[in-house]
């Protein structure tokens, strides 16, 4: 019984350093006090360790702290403080009442003993009624610390009704008290591992309600308002880095003509297309995004501007060859501009670089569509409107 609770302190410990729950140390300190007790009561201190006396009579102490790290247990992992407020006062009044008696073992171990059976009573009494009231409200834990708790009932009647000899002595109802204790600890560390598990579903949850708010719909890229804190993010350690990051935007070229053409239908159908044709040409690094409507942006971290207009010309030639179809079997011709700008590190933002692609790809418009062009360098461009501020 000892090592079985030794090993569920060690076990305990590192779920502690896993998740850093206060349960963890009640947990532990209630494992401990059981199997001291569990070891001077059955004979282990004295055979193994030829503990003796007062000092070691005074570990009887271990009774009344076992319960008490039960109770703050119970109201940790019930969160009893704050969601449940009158049965937080009911665990509070007995964890007072134990530790008076606690305070009282220290100056007399045997006489604070004696009301050992009366509170035993009562703290049953209060954790019974406290965990029904719990499962009647819904809280999802509690049903199995009811089957723990009844476990160490169980067996502890069985230990008491053999001590005073209305049960024939068994090994099972001679060792209930620490049958009882180990069965209740197996059973409250799979409430704590449940409790984990629980978290993490709850957490997962919400990463994915995270994702779903920085995620298009209809192409399941990341959207505006993903895309321009990471893009940041991505900017400050390209800076410290010192390399190259360069910016991508592209444009669906009449894509007003395919909507009336076609149907809206079609369109979203172009735009899956184009988006599934970004990811696949796209690295892992890269940030693509679409900002809305048929608008879409790749950010490059690590490319400069000619590596990033090779890039930009793989898209153009992989969308130009895209089959698209209609939904009455029509196939859809389907070309891109885009603009390129590398972004200037040492005093840019990436509004000012996206202002930059944009430039360029209204320039790939003007001069016929389906094309790439890139953004005159940030400095260059800089100066040529304050020139024009000038001459104004």
């Amino acid at each position: 019984m000892v090592g079985m609770l030794l090993a569920l302190v060690f076990y305990n410990a590192l779920l502690y350093f896993a998740t850093s729950n206060r349960e963890n140390i009640y947990y532990s300190l209630y494992l401990i006090s059981g199997l001291v007790w569990i070891a001077l009561s059955y004979g282990l201190i004295a055979s193994v360790f030829d503990g003796y006396g007062d000092a070691v009579f005074q570990l009887n102490m271990s009774l009344i702290t076992m319960p008490i790290f039960l109770l703050l247990f119970m109201m940790s992992v019930f969160e009893t403080k704050l969601f449940y407020p009158t049965e937080h006062r009911f665990l509070q009044a007995l964890i007072a009442l134990l530790a008076v008696t606690f305070i009282w073992s220290i100056f007399d171990i045997s006489a604070a003993l004696k009301p050992a059976s009366s509170l035993a009573a009562l703290m049953m009494l209060v954790t019974f009624s406290v965990s029904i009231s719990l499962y009647r409200k819904g809280h999802p834990l509690v049903k199995y610390f009811l089957v723990g708790h009844s476990f160490f009932v169980l067996f502890n009647i069985l230990a008491v009704l053999t001590y005073k000899g209305i049960l024939s002595p068994t090994y099972v109802s001679s060792h209930g008290v620490g049958i009882g204790i180990v069965l209740e600890a197996l059973t409250l560390a799979f409430i704590i591992s449940h409790r984990i598990k629980l978290l993490e579903d709850m957490r997962a949850s919400q990463e994915d309600l995270k994702k779903q708010a920085d995620t298009d719909p209809l192409t399941k890229l990341y959207n505006r308002r993903y895309f321009f804190p990471e893009s940041d993010y991505l900017l400050k350690l390209a800076r410290s880095s010192r390399t190259s990051i360069s910016i991508v935007t592209l444009d669906i070229d009449h894509f007003k003509r395919i909507n009336d053409s076609h149907g809206h239908a079609s369109g979203d159908q172009v735009i899956r297309h184009l988006a599934k044709t970004l990811k696949e040409e796209s690295r892992t690094i890269d940030l693509v995004a679409r900002l809305g409507g048929e608008e879409f942006v790749v950010l490059l971290p690590g490319a400069n501007l000619m590596e990033a207009g090779q890039f930009a010309e793989r898209i153009r030639c992989a969308v130009q060859a895209l089959e698209v179809m209609s939904s009455i079997g029509e196939n859809i011709q389907v070309t891109v501009s885009i603009g390129v700008a590398e972004i200037d590190t040492t005093q840019e933002s990436i509004e000012s670089a996206l202002a930059r692609a944009d430039g360029a790809l209204y320039e790939a418009k003007e001069s016929g569509r389906n094309r790439v062009c890139q953004a005159e360098p940030a400095m260059v461009y800089s100066i040529e409107a304050l020139a024009d501020c000038v001459g104004d």
